[in-house]
């Protein structure tokens, strides 16, 4: 019979990295709606959310952001995933760390793609989205796990 081993401790975001492997990228909602009678606005209103989900061999990000242009409402909504190479007990303030530094980094191009692409699908002008910094998109309480 074999024997059940514990997960390795992970202590640091270096250690959870040199585990991981990104496995997939995965949209959930890309979407547009005009606002009929809109008026395009010089700073288009932008919400983003991001959430995450911890296993032994998975770790996952999910990344949603709105965008009001005044003109039309677009949404972007993807996950992204990681599977690492063997069961790894992950302290919460690690996974937030990689979600945070790593996961959230990776999926920007994704999102922001979507919102540029949805506008021109409109024929609207795209929204120029601010460019975000590394550390600067953070979990809420109520994102974690």
């Amino acid at each position: 019979m074999r024997e059940k081993t514990e997960p390795t401790k992970i202590t640091s975001i270096e250690e959870l990295v040199a585990e991981a492997e990104l496995t997939s990228v995965i949209p959930y909602e890309v979407s547009a709606k005009r606002i009929d009678g809109g008026e395009w606005k010089d700073e288009p209103a932008s919400s983003i959310g991001v959430a995450i989900h911890v296993e032994p061999q998975e770790i996952a990000a999910r990344m949603t952001q709105t965008v009001d242009t005044g003109e039309a409402v677009l949404v972007a909504d993807f996950a992204i995933c990681y599977t690492l190479n063997q069961p790894l007990d992950i302290p919460q303030p690690i996974a937030v760390d990689f979600v945070e530094r790593v996961a959230v980094m990776a999926l920007i191009p994704f999102v922001r793609e979507s919102i540029f692409t949805s506008a021109a699908r409109l024929g609207m002008k795209a929204p120029l989205l601010a460019m975000v910094r590394q550390g600067q998109i953070t979990l809420g309480e109520a994102d974690t796990p």
